[in-house]
């Protein structure tokens, strides 16, 4: 069994696990009780890692371009309408629709040593420029790696409305771009920094006979800090 094979073995495990916590044990009171949070707290990191493992996936020097389109294809998956602009209707108080919000494409923001104020890209356009970059040269290797689901932080978690929360994930992820073309005299141009990133998903809590099901979908990403990494 060869790398990509063991590692999409291990991504499946990891997707049963976000899949069991779909449900908790119902509760009268629509606020969060301290169970309940935990839950959500939970299911949220793990989708936030399930995205970050996806763009390891994606610039993994092993990976296909045909697998990295499928990757990318993934990670979207887990965005508000998968990183495509959205609508949301405003209906008077006979259910009938008066009026149309259009919400802007979930982003990503991107900074670098260079260049430390925030550039915001739209999460389909960023994913796609992760995937060319792959593909582009034999000679760069590009290395993303984040904090493990287990380790990141739930800062937040309010109520939006009804059973809607806003919950914010913060993490760090680690970037090395290394380009070995003058390997022939041994000289090799390497960056590497440390991100403090911090993801917005948006959690709708549907009670059925069988308990809570928890639906996440992850919202923009942002970058507060970078460093240099050695």
């Amino acid at each position: 069994m060869n790398k990509m094979k063991t590692m999409k073995k291990e991504f499946i495990c990891l997707l049963l696990i976000l899949f069991s916590c779909a449900y908790v044990n119902a509760q009268e009171n629509i606020d969060l009780t301290a169970e309940e949070y935990d839950a959500v707290s939970s299911c949220v990191r793990k989708e936030v890692g399930l995205f970050t493992q996806y763009l390891s996936f994606i610039v993994d020097p092993q990976s296909s371009s045909e697998e990295r389109e499928e990757f990318k294809r993934d990670a979207l998956k887990l965005f508000i309408e998968r990183g495509n602009k959205y609508f949301t209707y405003v209906y008077n108080e006979y259910n009938i629709k008066i009026d149309s919000i259009e919400h802007r494409p979930v982003k990503m923001q991107t900074t670098s040593l260079r260049n430390p104020v925030p550039k915001d890209t739209a999460m389909v356009k960023y994913l796609t420029n992760l995937v060319n970059s792959a593909n582009k040269s034999k000679f760069v290797t590009i290395s993303i790696k984040s904090t493990d689901w287990r380790r990141m932080k739930v800062n937040n978690i309010r109520k939006l409305e009804g059973d809607t929360y806003e919950v914010v994930v913060t993490y760090e992820q680690w970037y090395r771009r290394t380009d070995s073309r003058n390997r022939e005299i041994k000289r090799y141009s390497e960056y590497a920094d440390k991100t403090t990133k911090r993801a917005v998903c948006r959690v709708n809590i549907v009670r059925t006979d069988s308990g809570l099901e928890l639906i996440v979908q992850l919202g923009d990403v942002t970058a507060i800090e970078t460093k240099k990494y050695e």
